[in-house]
């Protein structure tokens, strides 16, 4: 209960998937992040939300990580619910819940880009909006990187 607990409340979209790539539990901050309610999420395809891996190469990559044996880190982007898109960066860590393999991730809004050619009151106007629009929409995490 306790493990449970703290993963329902991550700030971070975590998500376990087993090595087919079927969601078998997830933190409401992932939920939040793509929109759905836990009900909507539970035994969904990491094809529904994943955008730059095909259906079938998904559960090829997944095994991949998993038998890798080491934590991966990579770059993707997440479908949400109403169809937006978000840039995210994924840390994944292959695990055994009572014997069974599954992958650990852990999901980071990137979305947010700030090009070095912007000027300071430009980039601070963007990153306000940016950091209201992420609000709105439930994510929690605005992360700002040079070009």
């Amino acid at each position: 209960k306790k493990n449970l607990a703290l993963l329902r409340n991550a700030s971070d979209g975590i998500h376990i998937l087993d090595l087919d790539g079927k969601l078998i539990e997830y933190s409401d901050s992932f939920c939040t992040m793509l929109g759905y309610t836990r009900e909507e999420m539970i035994g969904i395809d990491v094809s529904r939300w994943d955008c730059h891996f095909s259906t079938n190469d998904l559960p090829i990559i997944i095994r991949q990580q998993f038998d890798q044996g080491t934590r991966s880190q990579f770059e993707t982007l997440h479908r949400c619910k109403d169809g937006t898109f978000i840039d995210v960066e994924i840390s994944g860590y292959p695990l055994e819940i009572n014997g069974k393999p599954v992958m650990f991730y852990s999901s980071r809004d990137i979305a947010v880009i700030v090009g070095s050619e912007a000027s300071s009151k430009e980039a601070l106007i963007w990153a306000d909006k940016a950091m209201y629009e992420a609000k709105a929409s439930g994510r929690n995490t605005v992360r700002f990187h040079e070009a």
